[in-house]
């Protein structure tokens, strides 16, 4: 009785296995078949376009190099007209791709238009338009920002989004192709507290709503079934956005949860090809879902960093910023004062908050 028990377990066991191999393989084969029919879908096109808003530098400008990466020709347009000539060039000279300028304030609606006419004209068409630019006007109580900054911040994160988002369905309406709106959120998009940044989070917060207004209003009226519109969120970057104003302890912190902009885009970008192979509207693509955000605040990093704060004399230094909140410089790599990366050659300082 005990010997066939024994079989049988081990029949048992060998089955299970069998079982969880076969789930392992069909996962692979789900993601590797994905990700040729992906690149199958976008290799196949003669031309690959996309428009990327506030892509100076940052984010932006890392998403635009992605793209690059993939073949696209791109227009790269933002507020700082000088920087964003430059990064242009650097790309076109670096991937041999098609990369154009343009200087654009979001926020202005004469100025969107001149970038409308601009990239048409350029491109012929847009694949994907991707609304990044943004600004979150220094870390300041609300009764201590200027109007004039509120107004800033304002148009660029909201009145922006919805001027871009306006003229890129119009230009994706009338070119009779398939096109792809994704609007970047940040801090503030599900109704938490943004303190030093109420006006910042307060335009985040209102984008989810945009854009489920505006894919009912799709829905409702005929000529714009082939535009997707969806929402994306980078997560924390280390970017001169998140780094303005921080002190040391904020910018360990955010070490846990942060990531330079190159590592931040390439996953983006990835998710972005695949959603735009399709007819799918209101995808909220996320660089950092709740799984990895949990899985880094529960890590060995999180205990260095609150036992560091409990007893200073201990010093740990994260990933990429020391015990003292100084940035860990890379070999080969150049850095900002304020510990961000350097993403393209002669790359200057921003003449714009924005």
């Amino acid at each position: 009785m005990f010997g066939i028990k024994k079989r049988s377990t081990s029949w048992q066991r060998s089955t299970s296995c069998l079982s969880s191999s076969r789930a392992v393989i069909s996962s692979l084969e789900k993601k590797v078949g994905s990700k040729i029919s992906m690149e199958l879908y976008w290799n196949q096109k003669s031309k690959k376009t996309a428009l990327v808003t506030g892509s100076a530098g940052g984010v932006g400008f890392a998403i635009a190099e992605s793209f690059a990466k993939q073949g696209f020709d791109i227009v790269l347009c933002d507020i700082d007209e000088d920087r964003v000539l430059k990064a242009a060039k650097f790309l076109s000279d670096k991937y041999g791709t098609v990369a154009y300028g343009i200087g654009c304030d979001v926020g202005n609606a004469e100025s969107l238009n001149s970038l409308g006419e601009f990239s048409v004209e350029k491109l012929n068409k847009i694949d994907i338009w991707v609304n990044n630019a943004g600004r979150n006007g220094g870390k300041i109580p609300l009764w201590e920002q200027t109007p004039e900054v509120l107004k800033g911040v304002v148009e660029c994160n909201l009145l922006g989004i919805l001027l871009c988002t306006r003229i890129a369905i119009i230009i994706m309406k009338d070119q009779g192709t398939p096109g792809h709106i994704f609007n970047v959120t940040g801090s503030g998009v599900k109704g938490e507290a943004t303190p030093g940044w109420s006006a910042y989070g307060a335009t985040k917060r209102g984008l989810p709503q945009l854009t489920a207004s505006v894919i009912k209003e799709m829905k409702k009226y005929d000529g714009v079934d082939k535009i997707g519109l969806h929402t994306m969120s980078p997560g924390m970057v280390f970017t001169d956005l998140l780094l303005q104003d921080s002190t040391p302890n904020e910018r360990r912190f955010f070490d846990l949860l942060a990531d330079d902009p190159e590592e931040v885009a390439e996953d983006l970008v990835l998710k972005m090809l695949k959603v735009a192979m399709t007819d799918k509207k209101g995808v909220n693509i996320q660089y950092l879902d709740p799984p990895t955000i949990i899985s880094r605040l529960l890590s060995f990093d999180m205990f260095k960093f609150v036992a560091s704060l409990l007893f200073p004399f201990l010093k740990f230094p994260g990933k990429r910023f020391d015990a003292e909140g100084n940035r860990i410089k890379t070999p080969g790599k150049f850095y900002r004062e304020n510990g961000t990366l350097m993403l393209f050659d002669g790359e200057p300082e921003r003449k714009s908050l924005r």
